[in-house]
């Protein structure tokens, strides 16, 4: 029997009250694994919609009435008129990646919103859980497809062309999984309130002893690609002082403003995640570098300052090492503020069952910060062992997830019904 078939009937032959969080994510994980068989599930790639497939049939099982639009947002509905209460998270992954980030929130919700339709029956406000497409930009140099694409914030022309590591562009990879977009993909106007439920991806909560996390906020990022122009030349008989260094500009230059980042301190971040050298043989000098930074911030004018800094002393640095530049900005994400009632909401669900909590910022992004331009966005977190995430290693407790999921389903109730 087929993988795919034998996980879905595994799905099917269960009973309502049989549904765990953690079992339907380990099957998820075990179907959508990779040729390597690592949890690799890039956007639109087939291990991405092995997964999604499945999550449809599980939405199905639990009575929504389910669709896909354009962009391969994966929709849940169920209940109610008019406003829609929205919740969800993403469903691809980094390469390599965990179990946790992303489809943790997209099973919980689901089953939260599921065990409030069995308890109190339908909502006044339409309760809808959602899967977005390609929220990491681990495929394609672009993060949030899903999301911005219900706000309106996709540039088509644009995003058609992107090309992945193998060459291929995005408007091809969306349609070899049958999502015909085009560019008329209507804005939602339906949306009231987005509660988001994710793992922590860092250490806080475990080292403070605390068990939930209410997001205040999410930070703003700034990312970009910093292209260094030298001149290939004979690594033995070109002296150090005649040489035009693409290497020696680039280790100048992430030196100096990851040493800033540090100098400025918490809750800035600076990260350098990718470099590559060309031809990037030993006994050439290399004659290009190409690196990218990612800065973070909760506050937007100190984000634009540092970024406008680290940049200045990028075209500076170049100059001086005999060298040229080019820089590339690819995201650029303002920090978001979470809204106060439904942070309020949150609390007081924490207050009642005395769930130990704290208010902490989010250092990672999410969709919630796109769909803030729609609707009221609130956010919840669970541990991280080690607070690691974004590798296999990553990990939480059945009970903290379970946690999480009745926090997150008094919250909904308080907002849906």
């Amino acid at each position: 029997m087929p993988v795919l078939q034998s996980l879905q009937l595994r799905c099917y032959n269960r009973t309502m009250a049989d549904f765990k969080v953690n079992d339907i994510i380990e099957e998820i994980c075990q179907l959508s694994k990779d040729d390597s068989g690592e949890i690799s599930r890039l956007a639109f790639t087939d291990s991405w919609m092995r997964a999604h497939t499945y999550l449809k049939q599980f939405f199905e099982k639990l009575k929504f009435k389910t669709f896909v639009d354009q962009a391969g947002n994966l929709h849940g509905q169920t209940g109610g008129s008019g406003e829609v209460v929205l919740t969800g998270s993403h469903v691809d992954t980094v390469r390599n990646g965990g179990k946790y980030d992303g489809l943790y929130g997209v099973v919980g919700s689901a089953l939260a919103v599921f065990r409030l339709l069995n308890k109190h029956g339908m909502p006044k406000k339409t309760l809808e859980v959602i899967a977005f497409s390609e929220e990491e930009g681990s495929r394609f140099p672009f993060s949030f497809w899903g999301s911005k694409n219900l706000v309106g914030g996709v540039d088509w022309n644009l995003i058609s062309a992107l090309k992945d590591q193998n060459g291929e562009s995005f408007a091809p990879a969306l349609e070899r999984q049958g999502f015909i977009y085009t560019q008329d993909c209507a804005r939602r106007n339906d949306i009231s309130a987005y509660v988001e439920l994710h793992i922590e991806q860092g250490g806080v909560l475990e080292k403070n002893n605390m068990e939930i996390g209410l997001v205040t906020s999410i930070v703003g990022q700034k990312r970009f690609i910093v292209e260094v122009f030298g001149e290939a030349n004979h690594a033995g008989t070109t002296p150090m002082t005649y040489r035009k260094d693409s290497a020696y500009t680039s280790a100048a230059i992430i030196s100096e403003i990851i040493k800033r980042a540090r100098e400025h301190g918490p809750p800035m971040v600076l990260t350098v995640g990718q470099i590559e050298f060309r031809p990037n043989v030993s006994n050439v000098v290399p004659a290009y570098a190409q690196f990218s930074v990612d800065i973070r911030h909760t506050d937007t004018d100190i984000l634009n300052r540092f970024t406008d800094e680290v940049l200045e002393f990028v075209n500076k640095t170049a100059r001086e090492k005999d060298t040229t530049c080019q820089t590339r900005i690819t995201v650029d994400d303002k920090p978001v503020y979470m809204d106060d009632g439904i942070m309020e909401i949150i609390s007081n669900a924490c207050q009642s069952r005395k769930v130990k909590y704290m208010k902490m910022p989010s250092g990672a992004g999410h969709d919630g910060q796109h769909i803030s331009k729609l609707a009221a966005v609130g956010m919840i977190f669970v541990p991280s062992k080690k607070g690691i995430s974004h590798s296999p290693m990553e990990f939480t407790e059945a009970s903290q997830l379970e946690l999480g999921i009745d926090i997150l389903e008094e919250t909904l109730y308080k907002l849906a019904y």
